[in-house]
């Protein structure tokens, strides 16, 4: 994608009063995708997260899938097929750059994008099996 693509759209979804995209991803077994992305303008936001205004670090605190999660009145702008590809492209460019996610025990996350600012913000969670590490010796046929 070159940076003409990614003005047109910045330039679409700000015509479109989008303020913020959250991004959600989730990975394991080798296989990881993006399960889901959400747009919101910055008065649906303030009232989702029950903000007045954003503070200092909003874009930390913005894990709007996780706020509306079973909160029918909140409202997503829906995103055409072509404007989602674009982001998911974009998105993989970034998770394919930070922690494993998808492989092994894999991992989730969310990456949540400020239009207006072109900052982002990726919280990624990587699982992990812990293993613990015993020895023992003696003699075999004589100790059983």
């Amino acid at each position: 994608m070159d940076n003409i693509e990614k003005s047109l759209l910045a330039f679409k979804l700000s015509n479109e009063n989008i303020r913020f995209i959250n991004i959600y991803y989730h990975g394991g077994g080798d296989d990881g995708s993006i399960e889901n992305i959400t747009a919101f303008t910055l008065e649906d936001t303030l009232q989702i997260m029950k903000w007045e205004t954003l503070p200092e670090n909003y874009l930390s605190e913005l894990d709007l899938p996780a706020w509306t999660n079973g909160v029918e009145d909140y409202i997503s702008i829906d995103l055409n097929d072509t404007d989602r590809k674009l982001i998911e492209e974009i998105a993989y460019n970034y998770l394919n750059n930070i922690e494993d996610w998808y492989n092994n025990d894999g991992g989730y996350g969310y990456i949540t994008v400020d239009m207006k600012t072109d900052d982002y913000y990726i919280h990624n969670n990587v699982y992990y099996t812990q293993e613990q590490s015993y020895k023992h010796t003696g003699s075999f046929l004589s100790d059983s």
